[in-house]
C-alpha cells in the first residue's frame, strides 16, 4: 500500500493511514495471536478520490479603504471518479487571522465580494468541499491601501465678485497624490 501511517502502524489494532495516490486502493488485515495462528480478511478495496485544487483570485492584490474587491476562487476537480465530483460548499473568511474590518467576515459563495474598513496586509482564507467530501484550502494576503483625504479652507466669508483662495491642506494616504479636481 503506497501511504503513511498518521497515527499507530501497521502492527496497531486502529491505525491511522493517509493514501498517497487516489483510485481503488486493495486492502487486507491479517490478525495473529499469542499462539501464532492467524486469519485475514479478503482483499476489500477502499476507494480514494482525489481532492480538488483551489487557487483563490483577485487582480491587482492591492485594492483602497472601502473599495470593493471582487474575489474569485479558480477550482479543479482533478482525476475521474464516478460519480464525477463537483464543488458543493464554499467557505471564505475574509478576517482570518482577525483583522476585524472585513464587510461581510465570511461568505459561503463560489464568489464573493468584500470592502475592507481598515487598511494594511489582510489574509483572504477559503476551503472548499465536494461532493465525496474531499477538501482543499487556500490562502491570499492583499494590502489595503490608506486612501488619501481631501481638505481644503479658503477665506471666507467674502463678497461677491471677491477672489476665493482655495488652500489645499490634503493628506496622502498611502501613495502621492497626483491629481486635483
Amino acid at each position: 500500500i503506497d501511504g503513511t501511517y498518521i497515527i499507530g502502524g501497521q502492527s496497531l489494532p486502529d491505525p491511522l493511514f493517509e493514501f498517497n495516490n487516489h483510485g481503488i486502493q486493495m486492502v487486507t488485515l491479517e490478525v495473529t495471536d499469542n499462539n501464532n495462528c492467524s486469519n485475514s480478511t479478503p482483499l476489500t478495496s477502499v476507494t480514494v478520490w482525489e481532492n480538488p485544487d483551489i487557487v483563490i483570485t483577485t487582480d491587482p492584490f492591492w485594492k483602497c479603504v472601502d473599495q470593493p474587491i471582487d474575489i474569485s476562487s479558480d477550482q479543479t476537480i482533478l482525476g475521474a471518479g464516478t460519480p464525477p465530483a463537483n464543488i458543493v460548499q464554499w467557505v471564505w473568511d475574509f478576517d482570518y487571522g482577525g483583522t476585524v474590518s472585513a464587510n461581510p467576515p465570511t461568505s459561503p459563495d463560489e464568489n464573493a465580494i468584500v470592502i475592507y474598513s481598515t487598511d494594511g496586509w489582510k489574509d483572504i482564507y477559503l476551503k472548499i468541499t465536494d461532493n465525496n467530501g474531499c477538501e482543499d484550502e487556500d490562502e491570499i494576503s492583499i494590502d489595503i491601501q490608506k486612501l488619501p483625504t481631501a481638505l481644503f479652507t479658503t477665506n471666507s466669508p467674502l463678497c461677491v465678485n471677491d477672489d476665493v483662495i482655495f488652500i489645499n491642506n490634503s493628506l496622502e494616504g498611502d501613495w502621492p497624490i497626483i491629481e486635483y479636481n
